[in-house]
């Protein structure tokens, strides 16, 4: 199997893992705070992660550090302002303004000077972008002021895949990585955790909830990205990521008992064609001209 296509195949799984979460956390928050679960949920993934590379703490070096501390800086911006902006935007605008942040990854990766963002993928992005704001039931012209909070979480979620596209190809110790940006965006979490006290209730559907993201969705996670993202384009990467949503919402009509209506097929089937044509269209104008030569 090519690197590349290795690569797309572990960035689906991480949108599969994704995908689950949604309609898990959303169940599980109505029994204990935001704050607090982000916090269970990193030391969860921090603990687990922590036998693995315990041999390997001696091997860090300032810029596994560096690195680690900016992702989790990054990490707990996406989750402050995303979390302080649903609480002034319906659930559906939400899905929409959280899923877009697929639109600032070229011009994130344009500015920090990574590959060249070729056509292709300005195209597919705002294709998925359109394919988003289907599925997700999305209208601009309801948008409120907190949406703006929402637009700043993805705007450190663009960042964050960009800068992890820069920093992996020069640290060798990728488990360290993974490890480092969990426990630096602890602090952060566990600050507005005690910020913002509220009443919980430990039910089982919450420590499933915890469970989950912590070893799934954070640790493994987080391994898979260090590992495999740097094989492909962060733009692409991106757009893979951007099948989350896609996956919630055939995962929340089971979970969460929700019907399926045209708009999950519709704006899912666009999302999956932007994928495709990224992928598939510099292939089909190698052959053309291959065969052109060869004729």
């Amino acid at each position: 199997m090519k690197r590349a296509l290795q690569a797309d195949f572990f960035l689906l799984v991480v949108a599969l893992i994704w995908g689950v979460t949604f309609p898990l956390v959303t169940q599980a928050l109505h029994s204990i705070n935001a704050f607090l679960f982000v916090t269970l949920r990193f030391t969860c993934a921090a603990l687990v992660l922590l036998p693995w590379i315990f041999k390997s703490l001696i091997k860090t070096s300032p810029a596994v550090l560096k690195a680690g501390m900016i992702l989790g800086m990054l990490n707990a911006g996406i989750f402050l302002f995303q979390t302080f902006g649903m609480q002034f935007v319906d659930t559906d605008t939400t899905a929409f303004v959280a899923a877009s942040g697929v639109i600032f990854v070229p011009f994130v990766a344009y500015l920090m000077k990574l590959a060249r963002v070729r056509p292709v993928e300005y195209m597919g992005t705002f294709i998925c972008f359109c394919g988003l704001y289907i599925l997700t039931g999305g209208s601009l012209s309801h948008l409120k002021p907190g949406a703006s909070w929402i637009f700043l979480a993805n705007l450190f979620w663009a960042i964050g895949i960009c800068y992890l596209q820069k920093v992996t190809p020069r640290i060798q110790e990728l488990n360290l990585l993974a490890f480092y940006q969990i426990v630096f965006t602890l602090p952060f979490a566990a600050s507005l955790t005690i910020m913002d006290p509220q009443i919980y209730k430990f039910t089982p559907l919450v420590i499933i909830a915890v469970t989950y993201t912590g070893v799934l969705a954070t640790a493994l996670v987080y391994l898979i990205q260090v590992r495999y993202q740097k094989e492909t384009t962060a733009t692409h990467a991106a757009m893979i990521y951007s099948l989350e949503p896609v996956l919630a919402s055939i995962f929340a009509i089971y979970i969460n008992h929700e019907p399926l209506d045209k708009r999950v097929l519709l704006g899912g089937g666009i999302v999956l064609f932007s994928i495709l044509l990224v992928e598939m269209l510099p292939n089909l104008k190698k052959i053309k001209k291959k065969s052109l030569h060869e004729q």
